[in-house]
């Protein structure tokens, strides 16, 4: 990778050791996919957190190269253990586990702690809009992230935040199409 300005070319920047990444939600979609393209890069030395190192999700990481670490986004100590010298940090939080705005936003929070204490040189966090803002209604998972993102925007770490409002992967798995007869298909 390089860049260069208009007029002129700059050369690629030698990197002296790989940037070691922290990801979150390494067996999900979001994070499982960030945890596969960062470890298939030399640039990278990437650490997966997991409370269940025996996931076949996570071997296959480990197998890749990803080193793994188990702690619980519960557990600010654990957190800080396993975050420990990392230059970056990839945090997805996952609302379905537990269905609470409350319950994601204190883990989210939780790891942001951990990314602070460590000295994260850069966070980058799954976000999405909050709906209450939006529309006036609620919606636990948005409103969730949304609460987290306000969080780490009060911190002074400096960040990305990424939002993507749907991926249609999920039409092969979570809203798979179902046909209710006559070649009538719904969703969910």
């Amino acid at each position: 990778m390089g860049s260069g300005t208009s007029g002129s070319r700059k050369k690629d920047v030698k990197l002296v050791r790989p940037v070691s990444v922290v990801v979150f939600g390494a067996t999900g979609m979001i994070g499982g996919s960030v945890a596969r393209t960062l470890s298939n890069s030399q640039k990278f030395k990437v650490t997966v957190v997991t409370r269940n190192p025996s996931n076949s999700l996570i071997r296959r990481l480990e197998k890749d190269g990803a080193e793994i670490r188990t702690a619980d986004l519960n557990d600010p100590k654990s957190l800080v253990r396993v975050v420990h010298g990392a230059d970056a940090m990839f945090l997805v939080t996952h609302y379905w586990e537990h269905l609470s705005k409350r319950s994601e936003t204190q883990q989210g929070m939780n790891a942001v702690y951990a990314a602070i204490k460590c000295n994260i040189k850069h966070l980058v966090f799954y976000g999405a809009e909050s709906c209450v803002c939006a529309t006036g209604q609620r919606c636990g998972y948005m409103d969730a992230k949304a609460a987290i993102e306000e969080y780490i925007k009060g911190t002074g770490l400096p960040y990305t935040i990424l939002r993507a409002s749907f991926f249609y992967e999920n039409f092969l798995s979570i809203f798979k199409p179902h046909n209710i007869g006559d070649n009538v298909f719904v969703i969910g």
